[in-house]
């Protein structure tokens, strides 16, 4: 028989704190875009020549279109996703900047890498990825929530 006090109680307990390791996967994750916007053409060229298996997601990419937009995009939208399981209590003016951050800065250090050139409008993309993976991770942890994407009944 349900007890609507326990039931009460499962409806707006708050969702448990993330792992611990969150943090880890951010700062791996946010390491992979370094090392993905660092690279010199010439190493990229040479990757893609001899490594089948780095080759084909780009050459996937490339028949989408827009291969340096689509790239950016889902390594900052995984990053974004990834800010939101690390730092759970930072609203979206937070995120925003600390994606900002990281995608001007990872644009600026393009200066020092051959063959790379700085595009602002890569940070645009930045950003607005950035930010929709910040907030399907919102919404996939928002109170009220179980697992699979059911809702609780009120």
């Amino acid at each position: 028989m349900p007890n609507s006090a326990t039931d009460a109680r499962r409806e707006t307990a708050p969702l448990p704190a993330p792992p611990r390791f969150a943090r880890g996967i951010l700062f791996g994750v946010g390491v992979l875009v370094l090392i993905a916007v660092l690279l010199p053409n010439t190493t990229i060229a040479w990757m893609r020549l001899n490594w089948r298996w780095f080759n084909a997601p780009l050459l996937l990419v490339e028949r989408i279109g827009g291969p340096v937009n689509l790239v950016h995009a889902g390594l900052f939208l995984l990053l974004g996703f990834m800010i939101a399981f690390a730092f759970p209590r930072w609203r979206w003016l937070g995120a925003g900047v600390a994606l900002l951050a990281f995608g001007a800065g990872s644009e600026l250090l393009q200066l020092f890498a051959p063959g790379r050139h700085v595009r602002f409008s890569d940070v645009a993309v930045d950003l607005a990825a950035g930010l929709l993976g910040w907030m399907c991770a919102r919404w996939m942890r928002r109170p009220g929530r179980t697992r699979a994407g059911e809702t609780l009944s009120r």
